[in-house]
């Protein structure tokens, strides 16, 4: 292969990385996004890419900048988001999501959710965001008497454990 394809198949390679990669590659080398990089991810978040980013493994760093970015703009169709954050658990964009407190949102759709996070055994930081969150934004979701019980649980630092 002549040095002159080789260099078209690299720029071809270059062409086909995914859009996401590019701000990937920014946030390695710098803490936060320029703001015209920043405008123009939120620009892309407002179309359907936003799917295939919330279907990406986010590093937490990227997980708070998308989900800060998911709090300043007007989702096209919130529902869908809300579901596809739901399968895959990711907790960091789903308080983002609900701490919009968008009107139309089917919150149905969490009371399961929430039951089913609460009965994990590790809780994490993220977890508990995400329930004050609903607790401000959302107090009819916390209608469940096991919901109600588990955010008033205070943490006893002697037992090690919620009581």
């Amino acid at each position: 292969m002549s040095i002159h394809n080789q260099i078209l198949q690299a720029l071809q390679d270059i062409k086909e990385l995914p859009i996401f990669d590019k701000y990937r590659l920014i946030l390695k080398d710098k803490k936060k996004l320029k703001r015209s990089d920043w405008l123009n991810l939120r620009e892309l978040l407002k179309t359907d890419f936003i799917f295939e980013v919330i279907n990406l493994d986010l590093s937490p760093r990227e997980n708070k900048i998308i989900g800060n970015c998911i709090k300043s703009i007007t989702l096209k169709n919130p529902n869908e988001v809300l579901s596809v954050l739901l399968k895959n658990r990711n907790y960091c964009l789903l308080e983002s999501l609900l701490h919009k407190g968008i009107k139309n949102l089917n919150i149905d759709l969490i009371q399961p959710f929430l039951l089913e996070m609460i009965k994990i055994k590790e809780i994490k930081l993220n977890h508990l965001i995400l329930l004050e969150t609903i607790k401000k934004k959302y107090p009819i979701l916390i209608e469940e008497e096991e919901i109600k019980e588990f955010i008033n649980k205070k943490w006893d630092e002697k037992k090690g454990r919620w009581v």
